[in-house]
């Protein structure tokens, strides 16, 4: 397995790949290299991902408002959003620790945000009234960015591996890993977006004439 070594007899305290002896300045360029020739390990850098977080509209049903302010509704104690993001990291906890399911996570381990996450909480807050009552549209979805540790099975795996973990009502619906050319340390989920994907919903009679319905 890869380590990461400082070789102090060399003048810039250089760091050395003890696979090829190749020596790098810092631990980021080992970082990259050892990405560049495939190792992946939990010692590596952890990447950053992009989710997309769904969960059911009955988190709310004892809401009057519904989905208009989905950031600042409460459902017991709990706002919305707090309760679907403590689920998430719940889970990841748990798998990158190999933990079978979030309830065996041990009572003295607090499940924190990770630092660097955000989410783009304003795209719930724009949500329609109608969505909370219309039953065939009784979800609603926010976008998360966060630090994972490397996963070798592939975005589709771990999706399904985070779906298993967490509760029937929330759903990790896609994963997204930013490449190293798209990760600046100041990104932000909720400021540093540039475009935005709308997707309607809406009765066929609306659509088509009667008599092709």
């Amino acid at each position: 397995m890869a380590k990461v070594e400082i070789d102090f007899k060399a003048p810039a305290k250089a760091c050395v790949c003890v696979i090829c002896k190749e020596e790098f300045t810092s631990k980021t360029k080992l970082f990259k290299h050892l990405e560049i020739h495939g190792y992946e390990g939990p010692n590596t850098k952890p990447e950053r991902v992009v989710v997309l977080v769904g969960w059911l509209a009955e988190y709310c049903k004892d809401c009057d408002e519904w989905t208009t302010d989905m950031a600042n509704t409460s459902a017991g104690k709990e706002f919305i959003l707090d309760k679907v993001e403590s689920a998430v990291y719940g889970a990841l906890y748990a798998l990158e620790n190999n933990i079978e399911s979030v309830a065996e996570i041990p009572t003295s381990i607090q499940i924190e945000r990770p630092k660097g996450s955000s989410r783009a909480s304003s795209v719930v807050q724009r949500s329609a009234v109608l969505l909370g009552v219309e039953a065939s549209c009784h979800g609603l979805c926010d976008t998360f960015c966060l630090n994972a540790k490397r996963y070798a099975g592939g975005d589709q795996e771990w999706t399904e591996k985070m779906n298993a973990l967490l509760p029937t009502s929330v759903r990790l619906l896609q994963r997204y890993t930013l490449s190293a050319e798209m990760l600046p340390n100041e990104f932000h989920a909720e400021v540093s977006c540039t475009q935005y994907r709308y997707e309607y919903m809406l009765p066929l009679r609306l659509l088509m004439p009667l008599s092709s319905v």
